[in-house]
């Protein structure tokens, strides 16, 4: 507001001075600055301020107004401080904050929910060549491209092989097992959760539709399947969605929000899939999915009863 105040007329009890400066100040307009001494506002809802009054009538008005403020109901609780728009040291129990709602006892802690790219150490995928073909070999490196890549492991032997160190085996790209990967493009493939942790010993390197995911603080196996669940998946369809080929972005992986499970729950989720890489290993492709959603339908239903059951138990604590 126009116009300072002072020290003289904030400490006078119970002055209204009239500042013509305001006047000049706020574009000359008929208005006149009302000033509220400190002594009339100290330890009452508001801090001493300025008030714009339309006419010489309101002086009066703010006297009424001091004299209102003036009254113990009005007064705010001790310690509140208007400055800084913070209530400490607040005596009234029923203007104190919320305590944190406790689930009841015997009750296991809420699933939390973080971001994917809170885990993510780094995010890259293969080199992009155009004009021609990688060059294959008997014996090299393989190419995990969307071919090969499959919801529940990596089809090495249908896999290209280059030279070890040629231009389609940059070192960034080099899979090392227990790497996440994602194949980010194309309703053939993304569209068909097409993504998988590697789990091979031999040396294998990603395509340029291919993401090579390092994880850390979570398991590689409950992020595989937690991002075929209901609780993610609906996300993925979402930022897939629109005009063109689905595509994923780094910065669109990033984002996905995933239900966080306790260690031994993840640890859990990885002993699931030793039937799924015996299928897969097989050959029976077709197994090994129904037991990847059968491990995915476990998951949901153990995630769905730990949702429900805190969200009710914090209900019931509030209600009591």
């Amino acid at each position: 507001m126009a116009g300072r105040t002072t020290r003289a007329a904030l400490d006078s009890a119970a002055r209204v001075a009239y500042n013509p400066a305001a006047v000049e100040k706020n574009t000359r307009k008929l208005a006149e600055c009302v000033v509220v001494p400190a002594e009339a506002l100290r330890g009452k809802r508001w801090d001493p301020g300025y008030w714009i009054s339309p006419s010489p009538a309101g002086f009066a008005a703010a006297g009424e107004l001091a004299e209102r403020m003036a009254q113990p109901e009005l007064r705010p609780p001790t310690g509140f401080d208007s400055a800084r728009g913070t209530a400490e040291g607040m005596a009234q129990p029923e203007l104190r904050p919320p305590k944190k709602l406790r689930p009841p006892a015997g009750l296991r802690p809420p699933v939390p929910w973080a971001a994917l790219g809170d885990f993510i150490e780094r995010i890259t995928y293969g080199p992009i060549i155009t004009g021609r073909r990688p060059q294959a070999v008997a014996e090299g490196v393989a190419i995990v491209d969307q071919k090969v890549l499959r919801p529940t492991g990596v089809l090495l032997d249908q896999a290209v092989r280059v030279a070890e160190g040629c231009e389609y085996d940059l070192p960034r790209c080099r899979l090392p097992a227990g790497d996440l990967l994602v194949a980010r493009s194309g309703a053939g493939t993304l569209r068909k959760k097409r993504f998988t942790v590697y789990r091979e010993a031999a040396k294998a390197t990603v395509s340029c539709f291919v993401d090579r995911v390092r994880l850390f603080g979570v398991n590689p196996y409950y992020v595989a399947t937690v991002l075929r669940s209901r609780f993610v998946w609906p996300q993925i369809e979402r930022l897939a969605n629109g005009v063109g080929t689905p595509n994923l972005s780094f910065g669109e992986i990033r984002s996905l929000r995933i239900p966080v499970a306790s260690e031994a729950e993840q640890s859990d989720t990885e002993r699931a899939w030793e039937p799924i890489r015996e299928a897969h290993a097989a050959g029976d492709l077709a197994a090994a999915e129904a037991l990847l959603d059968a491990v995915v339908a476990r998951l949901e239903e153990r995630l769905m009863v730990r949702l429900q059951a805190n969200e009710d138990g914090m209900l019931s604590e509030h209600r009591s």
